[in-house]
């Protein structure tokens, strides 16, 4: 994405952005979950204020948002950390036992871009990600943007497994250490059918290098031409 590019979705997002960050500490400390009352009145407050806005979501590292005049990306938006005993707590292992070190060690965010990186340029494994990449600052946060997959494994059912594939899959469950739900969910047998053996198996060595954990199927899916991706690959250590 050229820096032109970047600058327009900025201006795009800038206003909605703002106001979400209004109440920053309120905000961005409300990661980690048990705060969704809280983050769905600020939720619907951008919504119905924001026409542009399409619909936010958050997990425990991050908020996601989507834009209608941006079809084909979201933007996210990283926590900083969690509230205990009515303090704030920054988040302290987003690169955890990585290949690389975050700028910002509480930010989940850069290190999903980090990894999308090093997928890319180290390994020739981009494909097999939704593309995050670092947009820019709006009230000194930094901001991300990534490429939008339009169905979760999550809403839908593993295409085209069969006895082969599920063979291929439990050799490389014997052979690798890989995240629970991605061995069990049906993530590593979808990734097979799209991709076949060897690249996948040169997709979960990098996991286990890269130490690439909480692939459920909320964070696989797939794009517009029914490549299927993972979607949220920073992991959790916090």
């Amino acid at each position: 994405m050229t820096p032109e590019e970047k600058n327009h979705i900025l201006d795009i997002i800038q206003d909605s952005i703002t106001d979400l960050l209004k109440d920053e500490d309120g905000i961005l400390f409300a990661g980690g979950g048990g705060y969704e009352d809280f983050l769905d009145d600020i939720y619907e407050f951008i919504e119905d204020y924001h026409p542009e806005v399409s619909w936010i979501r958050n997990g425990v590292s991050k908020i996601v948002i989507s834009y209608n005049d941006i079809p084909n990306y979201v933007i996210k938006v990283p926590f900083k950390g969690r509230y205990n005993d009515d303090e704030t707590e920054l988040f302290m292992d987003a690169s955890y036992d990585k290949p690389y070190a975050n700028i910002n060690a509480w930010d989940y965010c850069e290190a999903e871009a980090n990894c999308y990186h090093d997928a890319k340029e180290y390994y020739d494994l981009g494909d097999m990600f939704a593309k995050t990449e670092y947009l820019g600052k709006i009230e000194d946060i930094p901001i991300y943007i990534s490429e939008k997959i339009t169905t979760l494994m999550s809403d839908t059912r593993v295409r085209n497994s069969s006895e082969h594939t599920e063979k291929i899959a439990e050799s490389l469950r014997d052979k690798y250490e890989i995240d629970w739900g991605f061995r069990e969910g049906g993530g590593l047998s979808a990734f097979i059918d799209c991709y076949g053996e060897k690249r996948v198996e040169e997709l979960v060595s990098f996991l286990e290098e890269y130490d690439v954990s909480d692939l459920h199927e909320g964070n696989i899916g797939y794009d517009l031409y029914g490549n299927v991706k993972i979607v949220d690959y920073s992991g959790w250590y916090d």
